[in-house]
């Protein structure tokens, strides 16, 4: 990224009360949603009382909450950017808004491929093809590979130290 594009991007304080106000929108839909849940599997749950097993089920209903509920508001999020948005990415970090598709990279970016008791042909032709593809673009040099391995079995190893020897 130039320092251009930094520069136009908004102050720091505009930034900062922008971020405030998303994490805030996003706290209250999550707490809203949370409570609402609780009370509805709560009064589900009360009528005849609540057992001991039904009251660990409840707990344990409880902490999981908040995950669903993040999780489903990320999405919601992610859905809203990705339908009205022309470049959600954007819309989400403004420094990227001036920023150029072509621009030449002037990073570092690392690729990991994360392989675990796999048929390593499928996975040694997409990373080829991937290589191929950045090597065309001319951009190869700014990507640096990194294989991560899991398996266990002898002969998937054998197959990965023949297919993707180091470089």
């Amino acid at each position: 990224m130039s320092l251009s594009v930094a520069s136009r991007s908004p102050c720091p304080s505009v930034m900062k009360k922008i971020v405030m106000r998303r994490r805030a929108v996003f706290a209250s839909l999550v707490v809203a949603s949370l409570v609402s849940i609780a009370v509805l599997m709560f009064s589900a749950m009360r009528r005849g009382g609540i057992l001991p097993v039904e009251g660990v089920l409840l707990a344990l209903f409880l902490v999981m909450l908040p995950w669903l509920v993040i999780g489903f508001w990320n999405a919601v999020v992610g859905l809203l950017l990705m339908r009205f948005f022309r470049d959600p990415a954007a819309a989400v970090n403004p420094l990227l808004k001036d920023e150029h598709p072509n621009a030449p990279l002037t990073t570092s970016i690392a690729i990991l491929v994360c392989l675990g008791n796999e048929e390593i042909e499928g996975v040694a032709r997409s990373v080829e093809i991937m290589l191929e593809d950045l090597l065309h673009k001319g951009v190869l040099p700014h990507f640096h590979l990194y294989l991560l391995s899991d398996s266990s079995w002898d002969d998937i190893i054998d197959q990965e130290e023949e297919a993707l020897p180091p470089r």
